[in-house]
């Protein structure tokens, strides 16, 4: 006695001999199966029947509880090829997502294998499956931001040991850059870590942003870091930047996720706080200015960590001293300064000079 599955792939079997009835008992996926009584051909024998099984869905909610999360991106999974079956979860991160299947053929193994997709509600989606030695990948449709249940498939006949591998494929959210700073190195931008990305591209565009291209700058293959700093800028010049997660498959091929808010700055050079002078009841300070940009700020304290620090703002591009008054006499200051700069009414500031110390008279 001979049983196939729908894809005429025979997946158990048992002879009968010296008065010993066959007896076939095994656990079946929802699906239609046949069988056969006479030879290992459905097609071609006599004698075979055919019966459909169709699963519940509380069945199905039940093994969905104990499903593991697929993070985005890539996934490839191995399962054992007899009868077994796994289940996982996702969230979708576009409209589509993509399962491979490969059925693949050792001597006498041979395989029936597929990826069932349900949604929330337990209700089938969509289906993957294809005959042994065969590969198959289908583009399945999904709404963004749904959770979906995957159970993963796969029968064998006559021998044990081979491995039945699955691939799937789901989008990268939007990276969400959380700032762009001015360094003394250059400007730093900063991003939010994405699961499930093998690295990020950076894209940036410069000064006339309504017309300029963007430029795939760098590719930063690094899954931990979310800091990158960019050097090759030049003072007085605007910037924006944008992140693009993305991950890879097997075959060294990326797809990139979505990009997130981008973020502007103006590329300010330091300032060097040149020197901080005491007098009654005040400080003078002095810097090297710069006419690139709109003007100073000027930060000072009673500390080196800069707590309850006060801040003026010299309007003057040209200025390089200022005078700090009202101070405590006796009283030793902290002192640094930046360049700021506006454009098109937003505000940009530089990163702080040096630090120097001052004591009022």
């Amino acid at each position: 006695m001979f049983l196939y599955n729908n894809y005429e792939q025979k997946i158990e079997y048992d002879y009968a001999s010296d008065g010993v009835p066959s007896h076939i008992n095994r656990k079946l996926n929802a699906g239609t199966y046949y069988v056969c009584f006479s030879n290992d051909s459905v097609y071609e024998g006599e004698g075979y029947i055919s019966f459909s099984l169709t699963k519940q869905k509380d069945d199905l909610s039940d093994k969905s509880e104990a499903a593991a999360s697929l993070t985005p991106g890539f996934h490839q999974i191995y399962i054992d090829g007899y009868g077994d079956e796994d289940w996982y979860k996702f969230t979708a991160m576009s409209n589509k997502v993509s399962f491979t299947v490969h059925n693949q053929y050792y001597g006498n193994n041979n395989f029936g294998r597929g990826i069932y997709i349900y949604g929330s509600n337990m209700v089938e989606a969509d289906h993957v499956s294809c005959g042994y030695g065969s590969t198959k990948t289908k583009s399945v449709s999904v709404t963004k931001g749904n959770t979906y249940y995957v159970q993963i498939v796969s029968t064998k006949a006559y021998e044990w040991g081979a491995k039945a591998a699955f691939e799937f494929k789901n989008g990268l959210p939007a990276t969400t850059s959380t700032y762009v700073e001015n360094t003394a190195g250059g400007i730093r931008l900063s991003w939010d870590l994405v699961p499930g990305a093998s690295g990020y591209v950076i894209y940036r565009r410069a000064w006339n942003l309504a017309s300029s291209g963007w430029t795939s700058f760098e590719r930063w293959g690094n899954t931990t870091s979310t800091k990158w700093l960019d050097t090759k800028v030049y003072a007085g010049t605007r910037y924006q930047y944008g992140v693009k997660a993305y991950y890879t498959d097997q075959y060294n091929s990326y797809a990139l996720g979505e990009v997130g808010p981008l973020k502007t700055t103006v590329r300010i050079t330091p300032r060097i706080l040149e020197s901080v002078t005491g007098g009654v009841n005040q400080l003078t300070v002095k810097w090297t200015p710069s006419k690139n940009f709109s003007g100073y700020q000027i930060k000072y304290a009673t500390n080196s960590a800069f707590k309850n620090a006060k801040s003026i703002k010299i309007t003057n591009p040209a200025a390089a001293s200022a005078v700090l008054k009202n101070l405590s006499s006796g009283t030793k200051y902290y002192v640094t300064v930046r360049s700021y700069h506006i454009f098109e009414g937003m505000t940009y500031f530089g990163p702080w000079s040096n630090v120097r110390t001052g004591t009022a008279r």
